[in-house]
């Protein structure tokens, strides 16, 4: 497990902080990315980052660099500090949403913009730094559900050569309120994610490896295709999205879930081999110690090996720090218990059919969070069928789920759900369909559980799942014959573990986990 966190360079450079960069070093960190170009500037002089890159090598760390390239939407790096630089060089533009309006503070992919970012990154290239990552900034939109993209009067010029469509900015933006689900709504998604992928490509010079920090929960309604991104870059690294950054969205079991389901999601796209985790905080202290501690757990639960703390521009104080050094033996033993053993999800929840149904961010965690071996899928992603198929909310089932469809032993549509797939009930979408006559998110998690549950009871799964105990995550380490549970909830939780006929009764104390053997 190898352990991360980007860093000013200035903080580095403070003799009156040399003892926090030992603390950084005694909770596990590997590698410091120094902040580099951020949207036309750098955020330190040359000199100071090769002078930290010293200081550091010289404590034992590893160095990358971090860079901000399109910038975000406000203040998204430090909203408690008022002189934060946000305007892009004169020379550059705004992107324009579908309204016409600018997006302060984002950069629009063109020309002068590209020109300036290439010769950032052989300026730092040629200073010795190889390895840098991108902000999850590089993209083309704002996290929301809507189909987004830069409506400037030249990219719709130029999205309409390219594709031979007549659209304007109006008609685009119709096609997107009225939810449609045509062939212009996809090239136009096709449209954006490949310049964005152009520009990784444009950056990744000779000599320098690559990353992405991934938006959490982002695909191609806001430029980015992962897919495409690995195609055109085979080596390039990729930060998946977690969200939920402060105690108020993560210190519960639902918030917990969300963020560990958001990296499932982004797993299945990339694998794990260039994956690193997004463990923040933002803004400055709004994530308590104990819980930055346990996202990172979570993503060492998901199978990420490379564990990315960030804070925006703020930094992590050192008692935060004690926190995480503490909490290293037990990181390092869920690694091992993760390494033995790819994991086994044979129950498959619907995140999302296509991009272009606009279909929500936010996933259900009520399979999650019953304690049933699931991950996320998507219909576009053609994943081979398991044994359940959990179809909960406003999923379209059309032909991007065939032929697998109909390789799961059951699937299980809710009211919502059932609402929107009547072709699918009443026999005609296959004998394995099954209605769930209520609708998720309509009860208490613990009162839905319980009816999923029986819902599942009557047939013999060959799986291991809980029939009972709330909030506690399963992961099923199929060839090592263990499963591993973790409680999400900040209490004790009693479960009962069915697997081949047999129950076995186990107790998980609060946030922590327990490995049984099958």
């Amino acid at each position: 497990m190898n352990m991360h966190y980007p860093l000013a360079s200035s903080i580095v450079l403070d003799p009156a902080r040399t003892q926090l960069l030992k603390a950084m070093k005694a909770a596990g960190l590997n590698k410091i990315w120094l902040h580099g170009y951020f949207y036309g500037h750098m955020a330190s002089s040359l000199s100071d980052m090769v002078e930290a890159k010293s200081i550091l090598e010289q404590l034992g760390f590893e160095v990358g660099i971090m860079n901000v390239p399109f910038n975000h939407q406000g203040n998204a790096l430090n909203p408690d500090d008022p002189d934060m630089q946000l305007t892009l060089p004169d020379t550059w533009k705004y992107r324009i949403d579908r309204h016409g309006d600018p997006v302060y503070y984002c950069a629009e992919i063109e020309a002068n913009m590209i020109t300036d970012q290439i010769a950032a990154m052989e300026v730092l290239r040629d200073a010795g730094f190889t390895d840098i990552f991108l902000d999850d900034d590089t993209r083309q939109g704002n996290w929301s559900p809507e189909i987004e993209g830069s409506f400037s009067e030249e990219s719709i010029v130029e999205f309409n050569e390219k594709w031979g469509r007549s659209e304007s900015r109006e008609s685009l933006s119709r096609r997107i309120e009225q939810k449609e689900t045509s062939e212009i709504l996809k090239e136009w998604m096709i449209f954006n994610s490949a310049k964005v992928t152009a520009f990784m490509k444009a950056v990744s010079l000779p000599g320098i490896r690559i990353g992405h920090m991934i938006m959490p929960d982002g695909d191609e309604r806001q430029g980015l295709d992962v897919v495409a991104m690995q195609q055109a870059i085979p080596a390039c690294m990729f930060r998946v999205g977690e969200h939920q950054y402060s105690d108020r969205a993560y210190g519960n079991p639902k918030g917990r879930a969300l963020g560990y389901i958001s990296t499932q999601k982004h797993l299945n796209r990339i694998g794990k081999e260039f994956a690193y985790s997004e463990t923040t905080v933002f803004p400055d202290r709004a994530l308590s110690a104990d819980n930055l501690a346990f996202k990172a757990k979570m993503a060492v639960v998901a199978g990420i090996s490379n564990i990315m703390f960030m804070s925006g521009t703020a930094v992590i104080a050192e008692d935060n720090w004690s926190v995480i050094q503490q909490e290293l033996p037990k990181l390092q033993e869920l690694e091992g218990y993760l390494a033995a053993c790819e994991p086994e999800f044979p129950v498959h929840l619907v995140y999302s059919t296509h991009p272009v149904y606009q279909e929500p961010l936010e996933t259900p965690t009520l399979a999650t969070l019953a304690g049933l071996p699931v991950k996320p899928v998507r219909g576009t992603e053609k994943t081979p069928a398991g044994d359940i198929l959990l179809v909960f909310g406003d999923y379209k089932l059309d032909e991007e789920w065939e032929p697998q469809l109909q390789g799961y032993k059951k699937v299980i549509l809710d009211a919502a759900a059932a609402r929107r797939n009547p072709e699918r009930l009443n026999g005609q979408g296959g004998e394995n369909i099954h209605v769930w006559n209520h609708e998720v998110g309509t009860a208490s998690q613990e009162a839905e559980a319980a009816m999923l549950r029986e819902l599942l009871q009557a047939d013999e799964w060959e799986f291991p799942w809980l029939t009972a105990g709330d909030n506690v995550l399963l992961v099923w380490l199929k060839d090592s014959r263990r499963v591993l549970l973790v409680n999400l909830d900040e209490k004790e939780q009693a479960c009962q573990l069915r697997y081949s006929g047999a129950r076995q009764d186990v107790s998980v104390p609060s946030l922590a986990y327990r490995l049984l053997s099958l």
